[in-house]
């Protein structure tokens, strides 16, 4: 990925911002560091069941210069606060593989003990982005996480078992 490409990714992530900023709605671009490994932008939505808040990283993934010219990769991510045992750790993979199944986009997965929600938009290559299209995602994706956060932290805090959270919502 070329220089331009990367600060062209900025721009778009920049122009994002202010489209989400006039619909009241925080965010904040980060450039790359050694620390943060891609340029991103972190998007504040609605604080979540426990009344904490609730932070989305939205990223233009690298892609490579001669594979992939007709679209861009933009990456929606959430870790969950709270984390597992690793008494349960099998528990909570079984409670994500059942609600992954169950999806519309998206996928939650384990990272290093840490509960994760991540989906993947494709999108046209262009100079533009369709800023409706992604806020729209954006909202449905933080719908996802809203529906199956508390179960998720329910049974890795061992507050459920899986087998009443089956019967709660009948998986």
């Amino acid at each position: 990925m070329t220089e331009t490409m990367k600060k062209l990714d900025l721009i778009k992530l920049e122009y994002l911002s202010q489209k989400l900023s006039e619909i009241d709605i925080e965010s904040r671009v980060l450039t790359k560091t050694e620390e943060l490994g891609l340029g991103t932008m972190v998007v504040a939505l609605d604080n979540d069941y426990k009344d904490r808040d609730q932070l989305v990283n939205l990223a233009l993934l690298p892609r490579p210069d001669d594979e992939m010219e007709h679209i861009n990769l933009m990456q929606f991510y959430v870790e969950l606060p709270e984390t597992y045992g690793d008494s349960n750790e099998n528990t909570v993979k079984d409670l994500l593989t059942e609600i992954n199944a169950r999806m519309p986009i998206g996928h939650f997965g384990i990272n290093e003990e840490r509960i994760y929600c991540r989906y993947v938009m494709v999108l046209p290559d262009g100079e533009t982005l369709n800023e409706a299209d992604i806020i729209e995602t954006l909202f449905l994706f933080a719908d996802i996480i809203g529906v199956f956060q508390e179960m998720i932290e329910d049974l890795a805090q061992q507050r459920k078992t899986l087998n009443a959270i089956k019967v709660e919502f009948a998986f």
